[in-house]
């Protein structure tokens, strides 16, 4: 239930942020193949390059944590001395697993979720998206 209104409340802002680094990240990269290289703007477009892909991995990284770790949860209930408890204890263990048998999928806009996965294919997609501003700017 918290999950996913937390999920509601930063879906889009998590969608906007990782569009908004997607495009910057290729953008950059487009720089810093019309720039001379080891001059200081290449060194500064670098650490930008460099900065904009550790906020998408970190992202994607904790988008990925939270489902995994979710995903032991359930598991977790096992370690508790159910056997000689109450009923009513019992009971709510129950729910408890039923409830958490679902792992947490932290997703930008419901569209996509935050993964390593994602976090791949958006550097594939990127370096792709590179190529093709690289081969525009050549023959202009």
């Amino acid at each position: 239930m918290l999950a996913k209104k937390l999920n509601v409340l930063f879906s889009f802002y998590s969608f906007t942020q990782m569009s908004l680094c997607v495009l910057l990240f290729c953008t950059a990269l487009f720089r810093l193949s019309v720039i001379e290289p080891l001059s200081p703007e290449f060194l500064t477009v670098l650490v930008f390059i460099s900065s904009i892909g550790i906020q998408l991995f970190l992202y994607c990284w904790f988008g990925n944590e939270v489902t995994v770790q979710s995903s032991k949860l359930h598991l977790a209930a096992f370690h508790c001395s159910w056997v000689g408890s109450p009923i009513s204890f019992q009971k709510k263990l129950i729910i408890f697993m039923r409830r958490t048998a679902d792992p947490i999928k932290m997703r930008a806009l419901h569209f996509f979720p935050m993964s390593i996965i994602t976090f791949s294919t958006i550097m594939r997609n990127s370096w792709s998206y590179f190529a093709v501003l690289q081969q525009v700017h050549k023959r202009m």
